[in-house]
This record gives structure tokens, sequence and C-alpha cells, in this order.
């Protein structure tokens, strides 16, 4: 039978950073909300891709975008840790039109 060590230090360690950054984030959250911007908290596996596609039905420029509006997310990898809020930037969505002339 195998004990699980529930004091692992990295776990302990991972736990620690994503409530700093929860705390840090919590102000912009706040005004982010007085903006009326979304905000989008993470499920288990998400990815930042994932959570462009699912708000704005394409990736290209916008994962880019979340990044800058939430500094310190690309520090936790390719797939998000649960319960994370992520302020999802205002982006103007091309209108696949070309105006030939006014």
């Amino acid at each position: 039978m195998q004990t699980v060590n529930n004091s692992d230090p990295e776990k302990k360690r991972g736990a620690n950073t994503i409530e700093r950054w929860k705390e840090q984030q919590a102000l912009l959250v706040s005004q982010a909300k007085q903006q009326g911007k979304l905000i989008y908290w993470t499920k288990c596996d998400d990815t930042v891709d994932y959570i462009a596609w699912k708000i704005y039905g394409q990736t290209e420029n916008v994962t880019e975008k979340i990044f800058e509006e939430n500094h310190g997310l690309v520090n936790f990898g390719v797939y998000l840790p649960e319960n994370l809020p992520v302020i999802i930037p205002d982006i103007e969505k091309a209108s696949g039109q070309v105006v030939l002339w006014q």
C-alpha cells in the first residue's frame, strides 16, 4: 500500500503561487468589473487558447491580448489551474468584409 505525502513542498509552492497571484489579481478584477469587462473563472485544465476560442470563436491575436491583460498568467503553463480569475479584454472582431469604396 502506497501512502500519499500531502506535505509535498512542490505542491505547497504551487498552491502559494496560485493564491499570491489571485490576491494580486483581485484589485485588477475589481477594476475590470467596474469597466464592464468580462471575468472568466478557469476550470481545471483550461488553456488560454480554449478561453479565447470559447469567448471569441477565434484564437488569432486574441490569446496574446488575454496574456497582456493578465500579467503573470503565462507562469502557470499551458494548462491553467482551476478557479483563476482571467480578465477578458475587449477585442474588436474583424467584420470579414472588405470595403472597396465609400
